[in-house]
């Protein structure tokens, strides 16, 4: 490979993505549990409970790409891609909420 470092790059912005779409998911429920977002009554349990099957997704994926002899970057691509699809999803249900 011409540059090593790229898998690590792409990895990075991903990761930065997810960042930025699980700060605009917090602002908009904690605007939403304030009232001035409009936001579901179970959003405030589905923020808690989501939680657990992602991260137990993700250290499973991470787990299984770690014991199959994967690299480094291949690990940490397994454990984000729960958490970013998870956030993604977040992100996408409840900035829609605003437009309607």
């Amino acid at each position: 490979m011409l540059f090593p470092a790229v898998p690590f790059i792409v990895t990075g912005f991903a990761a930065a993505r997810m960042l930025a779409e699980a700060q605009a998911v917090f602002a908009m429920r904690t605007l939403g549990m304030a009232g001035l977002w409009p936001m579901a009554r179970r959003e405030t349990t589905r923020m808690v409970s989501e939680k657990a099957g992602a991260f137990t997704r993700a250290g499973l994926d991470a787990w299984t790409a770690a014991a199959t002899g994967q690299g480094p970057s291949v690990v940490a691509d397994a454990w984000l891609a729960p958490i970013a699809h998870t956030t993604a999803k977040n992100h996408r249900r409840l900035s829609r909420a605003r437009r309607r």
